[in-house]
């Protein structure tokens, strides 16, 4: 199993800022509810739709998208609220996001894309195919978090500040949930918790955090079985963010239906087992 090793992985970290520069120079603005949201638009035909996480943004698919794009059209867009895109003071909710998701594809003129969602990204993505199944040529989830709303014991509150975190103590209590190999080097941890503080997307986690906890766009065992879309769960086994079980329970009430399980693989297998990951994408587009 290709996987990076943990020099590389914080090397990865340490570039972040360098990598979202980059990636800028092959992006561009679209406008969304009158608000300016960043997307990164490469390749040709067919489509997929890059979804990132609560807290997260583009650069979380920097390993991903240039091999995508050599036979795929990737559109990555930071979701209002997050990343690079505006920041306004309205509500969030997964909803706004299938909105500004269908009307990218809309302005595009895509009439059908795989979407390929992490974390908070695998529930906008299925709540998508959802509402608007004849968009969809596949699903692929990639630990998804929140299908069922937010886990037993765990509050809004909670769930905003270990989403948002602000001490260097919490940024490493965070990364060392989201990654299998310990990252540990201060410096890392340092300069993340800076781009976090720049990024400013307090407000945003906190409002979904509310949403969420309210049960408002998630799903019920009923409502999943409706959802006929191919969809592959991809699970690292070693998820501190999200239990690979609750994958196991997911796949189960989906119709059509594959689970991979990733070992020695954390929240973000797109990055931490990045060869694998890419190869299982394309291999699945392929089918």
């Amino acid at each position: 199993m290709n996987r990076t090793p943990l020099l590389t992985l914080v090397g990865i970290l340490q570039a972040t800022a360098t990598t979202t520069a980059v990636a800028q120079t092959a992006a561009e603005t679209a406008l969304f509810r009158g608000h300016n949201t960043h997307v990164v638009d490469r390749g040709t035909r067919p489509a997929v739709v890059l979804v990132h996480g609560l807290g997260a943004d583009v650069s979380k698919w920097h390993a991903n998208i240039d091999v995508l794009a050599q036979t795929h059209r990737v559109l990555a867009l930071d979701l209002l609220g997050f990343g690079q895109s505006d920041k306004p003071n309205v509500d969030y909710r997964i909803q706004v996001y299938v909105d500004q998701i269908r009307e990218l594809l809309d302005s595009r003129g895509i009439e059908q894309a795989t979407l390929v969602g992490n974390s908070m990204g695998g529930l906008v993505s299925l709540q998508f195919a959802a509402q608007h199944p004849e968009r969809v040529k596949s699903l692929v989830l990639v630990a998804p978090a929140f299908v069922f709303g937010l886990p037993n014991g765990l509050n809004a509150d909670q769930l905003a500040g270990g989403a948002n975190p602000q001490t260097l103590a919490a940024m490493k209590a965070y990364l060392n949930r989201i990654y299998h190999e310990p990252v540990i080097d201060d410096e890392t941890i340092a300069s993340e918790l800076m781009r976090k503080r720049a990024i400013g997307d307090g407000r945003t986690i906190e409002r979904i955090a509310r949403s969420l906890a309210s049960e408002t766009d998630v799903f019920s065992d009923s409502s999943l079985r409706k959802i006929v879309a191919k969809t592959l769960v991809v699970h690292g086994t070693s998820d501190g963010v999200v239990p690979v079980d609750q994958s196991r329970h997911l796949v189960g009430l989906l119709p059509n239906a594959t689970l991979i399980e990733l070992e020695e693989t954390g929240h973000w297998p797109q990055i931490e087992a990045a060869d694998e990951f890419n190869t299982l994408l394309l291999r699945w587009e392929d089918e």
